[in-house]
């Protein structure tokens, strides 16, 4: 396991032991799994805005591949 030191402002250095307090009691290594569920939940949201994107930019492109314009009656021959 590699080691980060990182640097947090007030608010953000609170915000982390409150909810490594309230999440896992401020037990040993529970800020370390904040800031990884954190770290998981971004990669999540990312990866399915980017797969989200990708769906729209198909569906965009392959407007033009349907059969076209057809009466009702045609449908049902």
């Amino acid at each position: 396991m590699g080691q980060v030191v990182m640097f947090f402002d007030e608010k953000h250095e609170s915000a982390l032991r409150r909810l490594a307090k309230e999440m896992y009691r401020g037990k040993k290594g529970a800020m370390v799994k904040v800031a990884s569920e954190g770290i998981d939940l971004l990669d999540r949201q990312r990866n399915r805005l980017r797969a989200y994107r990708r769906i729209l930019h198909e569906a965009e492109n392959a407007k033009n591949l349907g059969i076209g314009t057809f009466r009702r009656e045609e449908a049902y021959e």
